[in-house]
């Protein structure tokens, strides 16, 4: 991160408005994070994450609040907006169907052939663990 984009950064996770590269949260996070790796000039993902890290065990609200202006809940997923959610706004839903494993499993013979033979030469636990994959796919396409 550069000084710049540290700056947009902090306005993102604060939403706070016109914080430039001279904010007292820019300078304070390269004075003391960018220096063994990003030399005052940068601050690498492992320093950003050196700060996190200190700050979460001192500070955990303000982690927490950093995250929710960036969509993340506290289980650090994206937060959804159950209210506003639909089929065609849910990104979690496969829209195109042909991208799933079993569609190009099904479309792939020769794969499919060798996953068969797999089962074949397979014995016990691993076998059947095969089979049930195969059985699984069979029955949700």
């Amino acid at each position: 991160m550069t000084r710049e984009t540290c700056a947009q950064f902090a306005e993102a996770i604060t939403t706070l408005q016109e914080i430039d590269v001279d904010d007292y949260r820019v300078t304070t996070l390269f004075d003391k994070y960018s220096r063994r790796l990003g030399c005052g000039h940068l601050i690498v993902e492992e320093e950003l994450l050196t700060f996190y890290q200190e700050k979460a065990s001192n500070t955990d609200e303000v982690v927490r609040q950093n995250l929710h202006h960036q969509g993340i809940a506290n289980d650090l997923k994206p937060r959804i907006d159950v209210d506003g959610l639909t089929s065609e706004t849910d990104e979690r839903i496969v829209k195109d169907e042909t991208t799933l494993p079993r569609a190009k499993l099904a479309s792939n013979h020769a794969l499919f052939a060798q996953l068969l033979q797999l089962v074949e030469s397979s014995h016990g636990d691993e076998a059947e663990g095969i089979w049930d994959l195969l059985m699984n796919l069979q029955t949700n396409s």
